[in-house]
Parts: structure tokens; sequence; C-alpha cells
């Protein structure tokens, strides 16, 4: 398994400071050992809980179900799959503004039973 590039386009609603709800869309590619090209596309709704608050740092955890679909560009042909996407982890920001937060988040996404543990930081706006 090789490292590759997933960025995360969320759009949802806190209806309480420290609940969120959304809608997460990850698209993301990679290349294996034999140099083929991996594309991938995730849609899942997301609960995110951020129960703790120290000043401008908030920490908790997130959990994600949806799909993933995954696209393999062989030299001879492609294989396409669409796979249960169950995930979760930890999940930290630091508030800058009160509609401005650099997010830093950490967990494993299980894709109907492959494991990936990812590691993602960006600018959230709300």
């Amino acid at each position: 398994r090789r490292a590759g590039f997933l960025s995360h386009i969320e759009l949802g609603y806190f209806p309480v400071h420290m609940v969120g709800l959304l809608f997460d869309i990850g698209l993301g590619w990679r290349t294996d050992r034999d140099f083929t090209d991996i594309f991938q596309s995730r849609y899942a709704f997301e609960v995110q809980v951020l129960p703790l608050d120290a000043g401008v740092f908030h920490l908790g955890g997130y959990g994600e179900i949806g799909f993933a679909y995954h696209f393999e560009d062989f030299p001879d042909g492609y294989d396409d799959r669409r796979k249960m996407l169950i995930g979760g982890g930890a999940i930290g920001q630091i508030e800058l503004t009160t509609r401005l937060a650099i997010t830093v988040r950490a967990g494993v996404a299980s894709l109907s039973g492959d494991r990936a543990t990812e590691i993602t930081a960006g600018l959230s706006i709300y």
C-alpha cells in the first residue's frame, strides 16, 4: 500500500455548539506499486461531537457512514467498485475567528473490510 491524496468537502449544520451533522464528499487518488492509478470518491453522512472546549481549542470525535467508489486504471482496461464506508476517529480545531478554524483529524475508515488510516488537516469555514 502507498500513501495518496484525499480531499474532503463537508457541508452541514451544527444544531448545538458541540454537535455537527454533515455530508462529506471525499475525492482522491494514489498510485500502487505497479504504477496503476487508483481513484476514489466517497459520499458519507458524518456526525462530529466536540465536547472538549478550552478557549480557542476544541477536541472530540467523528463517525461516518456511506459509500466509496473505487476506480483502477489498468494498462489493458479498468476496474470499478462500490464499497460500504464506515469510519471514525479524533478531531481537533483551533479557532481563528468565530467563522474560521484550522481542523486536524485522524481516524480509520473501513471500506467493506479493507482498512485505511487517515490524517487530514485543513481550513474549516462556518
